[in-house]
């Protein structure tokens, strides 16, 4: 939108099957595609709210703006990543126009057809996401919790890793020892707040682990391998860093890919090492997420007891959205003390 003007020629009735990609591409091709999601329509349609005129009564504001060199790329990763997981915090379960993958859908033939006429005159377009490079922006753990002891009354979501019920593909169940570290900052807090487990279907979509709310506060103790809402946030890559195992070593990546050498640690070592990752991002709901989680549970713990004593009291110096920590036993007897855990990160960002 915006090549030329509306009031000259207005193409919105050919954007179906490609008629605003010609126009971008034979007029003149923008150097940059801004795209502003800053609210959105989340509604599909065969629901009544659906747009595009959508008045803010029914929009939702997610605050989030994208930009890159393809419309097409922009257009598929932000339906994915921002549109889709409001959809579904507003409990719909089917939203086929929204989605860029649905065979025959709406956005799917729409982004389609751009995508052929764009590439017939030679220009970049993909919807393919193994061929989108993705560069986030992320607040800082300081603007995200500078009053985190003092929020007012159930504001703030606990979320455990249970150990039961039902989870999506690829999470497992926990071990009560998972839950140790969340007391740390459930203590912490002034006011009650809400504890739930993320197999609680009223807050977490279960198929998936999207959170069901939006414009709160959440906050994840376990990686994605047990807890369901981690493995959304890493799964769809809204989180800063993403865990992978390979060859039985363990490694955080960045959410654009890249792999972060300094965070390898083999499985085999766990018992008496361990790195956790602090890290706080906005979700496409507006809630204002917070995890910490190591490769095993005493990470976990380290990380929990290092917030609660060492980052919190500073909060005005962490002034990056995620830290990797190590704890390593130095005295062997198998219990994570606070002065075994470095207080250099081994990365930041």
């Amino acid at each position: 939108m915006g090549v030329i003007s509306q009031s000259i020629q207005d193409n919105h009735p050919f954007i179906w099957n490609g008629g605003l990609a010609a126009e971008m591409s034979q007029i003149r091709f923008p150097t940059l595609n801004v795209l502003d999601a800053i609210y959105v329509n989340p509604h599909p349609m065969e629901n009544g709210n659906a747009g595009p005129n959508t008045p803010y009564a029914s929009a939702v504001k997610t605050n989030r703006i994208a930009a890159g060199l393809d419309p097409v790329a922009i257009d598929y990763w932000a339906s994915k990543n921002i549109l889709l997981p409001v959809a579904r915090s507003l409990g719909y379960a089917s939203f086929s126009s929204l989605d860029p993958d649905t065979p025959n859908g709406l956005l799917h033939n729409t982004l389609t057809n751009s995508m052929n006429i764009l590439r017939a005159d030679g220009r970049q377009a993909t919807m393919d996401p193994s061929q989108i490079t993705v560069c986030n922006s992320y607040p800082s753990i300081q603007e995200d919790l500078p009053n985190f002891s003092a929020f007012s009354e159930n504001t703030v979501y606990f979320v455990y890793p249970d150990y039961g019920g039902f989870k999506p593909a690829g999470v497992g169940y926990a071990w009560l020892s998972d839950w140790t570290a969340t007391g740390f900052l459930v203590g912490m807090c002034s006011n009650r707040q809400h504890e739930n487990t993320d197999t609680n279907s009223t807050m977490i979509d279960t198929t998936c682990g999207a959170v069901k709310l939006r414009d709160a506060t959440v906050v994840l103790f376990g990686g994605p391998k047990v807890n369901a809402p981690v493995h959304y946030y890493e799964s769809n890559r809204m989180a800063p860093l993403y865990f992978h195992e390979e060859g039985g070593t363990c490694h955080w990546y960045r959410s654009d890919g890249m792999r972060i050498d300094e965070t390898a640690l083999p499985s085999s070592q766990l018992s008496s090492q361990d790195m956790f990752v602090v890290e706080s991002f906005i979700d496409g709901s507006g809630n204002m997420v917070f995890i910490i989680y190591g490769y095993g549970w005493k990470g976990t713990f380290a990380g929990g007891k290092f917030f609660k004593f060492v980052m919190y009291p500073n909060i005005g110096s962490y002034t990056a959205s995620h830290y990797v920590y190590k704890w390593n036993d130095s005295n062997n007897d198998g219990f994570v003390d606070m002065n075994e855990i470095s207080t250099i990160p081994i990365a930041q960002g």
